[in-house]
Formats: structure tokens, C-alpha cells, sequence
């Protein structure tokens, strides 16, 4: 994960003078723009140590946000995930305005798989403005074993130069998606789009955090959810408080938004069924969302 976002990000190091070649999928008004991304080695080598680094500009401060990033491997979609700034951990928040100058050195990890992979990543800060959005395209990760995965015919060759090497980290798969019932009225100012958790299903005994994934119709200046818990149709938890806690700020601007929320598991030591559902209204007491979630632990 932290060596996508830097790579995205686009990676001077003393001894880095190899161009790593990121696509530019954003605009001019981009909070974040990347004037040099280069590596000491590239493409990198599976097991080995390199040098990344990134010089770039920061147009105004950046306090918080939200990432988002896509992964399909043989042109399949594999990943679709979002998250808070924050939750990376490679950049301190707040970001000041100004230059910045990052250079890391990374391992790429041994994995068992040969294949192309395609990766975006975009970034928007609290008020929905894009940040940056960078993509590494026809990247391949090869095996030491050359094990390959049933693909597709590749495109025909082109005179292009071969394409750089990537392995994928695999703390970026820790996400997975959530199946979820979408209970809200069809005036409601959220669009849940798609919910994800730090793990699924659910282990008796620990932290469940949600990332509830929606578009805003509308500004919402204030608002409160209400969330609760069922085990086997018995009530284990009732949560509720203000929208803020969900890990957004007011305004609540138009544009796709990540809110985030925990619950605590219990361990009841038997199996059975979790039932959660969750609202949210505004200051005026119209419903913002409603959805349900349903699965075994």
C-alpha cells in the first residue's frame, strides 16, 4: 500500500535518476503537483531493496481527505478501495502549502503470481477538491516460479519500451467489500455506493470498522446517524451521535464522500447472525441514508 501511494504520488533520492512512469490522470487544479518521480532501480526486483522519490508542490494546505484506488490485474478488476488520508500513514497531517520532497526506501515483497496489473489512484481533500490522481499503466509482476493465472489474449505489440516490473503489497488487499441492503428513500441526499471493512466477515471479539462509501446531492451542514446491532435478532449495540464523528466535517460539500465507523464484536462463543443497520438524518430531521447489513460469525 505505502509503496503505491508513494509511487503514485511519484516517488529524489541522491542516487535515484530512473524516471518512474506515471500517467497524469488529474487536472491543472490539482492541490498536489508532482514535478519529479524517479527510483535508483526500475523496474524494481522481487525481494530487493530501492530508492524511491517524489518532488512536488502543495497549493494550499491540506488537513484531511480521502483516497481511492483501483486494481485490475489481466485487465480484471481486483480492487476497488477507499479510505481517509490518514489511515495511509505516509504523509503527516495537516500537509502544509509549499514544496514537498519525499524519498524512501522500500523491499518489494515475494509473491507467487505473473500477470499485468493496471493501478489509479486519486485523492480529494475534505471539501471534495481533487488532490491529485496518478496511474501506473501495463505494469506486469512476475514469479519466481512463473506461475500465471488463466488470462486473457495480451494486446498486440507495439514498439513501446517493455513494461516496468510492480509487485502489489499485500496489506492493500485488507479491505474487502460488503454486501449491504440500501433501505433509504429515493429523495435522500446520500447515495450509499459501496460499503468495505478492515475485515469480513466479522471475528467474534474484535473491532468491525465500516467505510460507507456515498455521493452528496446536496451540502449538509449538520447532521446525527443512528447505528445498532443484533446478534440472533438480540440487540448487542446502540450507537448514535454526530455526523462529525464519522470521520467528516461540515460542510458536508456535493461529491463522494468516505465516513467511517467501529463496532465492537463480542465473543459469545456460538455462532449466529449479525444484523446491522444504519441511519443518519439532518438538522431538520429528514433522512439522509439508511442501510442494513447481514452475515454469520
Amino acid at each position: 500500500m505505502r509503496f503505491l501511494f508513494f509511487a503514485a504520488l511519484a516517488l529524489p533520492c541522491v542516487l535515484a535518476s530512473i524516471p518512474i512512469p506515471l500517467d497524469d490522470c488529474g487536472s491543472s487544479t490539482d492541490l498536489v503537483s508532482v514535478t519529479t518521480a524517479v527510483a535508483n532501480v526500475w523496474p524494481p526486483k522481487q525481494g530487493a531493496e530501492f530508492d524511491v522519490s517524489v518532488i512536488g508542490t502543495v497549493s494550499s494546505d491540506i488537513t484531511g481527505g480521502n483516497y481511492h484506488v483501483k486494481v485490475s490485474f489481466d485487465y480484471i478488476p481486483l480492487i476497488d478501495k477507499t479510505g481517509t488520508l490518514a489511515s495511509l500513514k505516509v504523509l503527516p497531517l495537516p500537509i502544509k502549502s509549499g514544496q514537498i520532497n519525499i524519498a524512501k526506501n522500500l523491499t518489494f515483497p515475494k509473491i507467487g503470481l505473473s500477470g499485468r496489473v493496471d493501478i489509479t489512484l486519486s485523492a480529494t481533500d475534505e471539501n471534495g477538491a481533487e488532490i491529485l490522481c496518478k496511474s501506473l499503466s501495463n505494469v506486469v509482476i512476475q514469479s519466481r516460479h512463473s506461475h500465471r493465472l488463466p488470462t486473457p489474449p495480451p494486446p498486440p505489440p507495439t514498439n513501446d519500451a517493455s513494461p516496468p516490473l510492480i509487485i502489489l503489497d499485500d496489506s492493500f488487499l485488507s479491505n474487502p467489500s460488503v454486501p449491504f441492503t440500501d433501505c433509504s428513500t429515493s429523495s435522500n441526499l446520500v447515495k450509499i455506493t459501496s460499503l468495505s471493512a478492515n475485515e469480513w466477515p466479522p471475528v467474534q471479539g474484535s473491532d468491525l470498522t465500516l467505510f460507507i462509501n456515498a455521493d452528496v446531492k446536496e451540502t449538509i451542514t449538520s447532521g446525527k446517524y443512528d447505528a445498532k446491532v443484533k446478534f440472533d435478532g438480540l440487540q448487542i449495540e446502540d450507537q448514535s451521535g454526530d455526523l462529525s464523528s464519522l470521520n467528516l466535517h461540515y460542510p458536508i460539500n456535493p461529491g463522494s464522500i468516505v465516513a467511517q465507523k467501529t463496532f465492537k464484536i463480542p465473543s459469545v462463543g456460538i455462532h449466529g447472525s449479525v444484523n446491522i443497520v444504519a441511519t443518519a438524518t439532518d438538522s431538520s430531521s429528514a433522512q439522509l441514508f439508511c442501510f442494513s447489513v447481514d452475515t454469520q460469525i
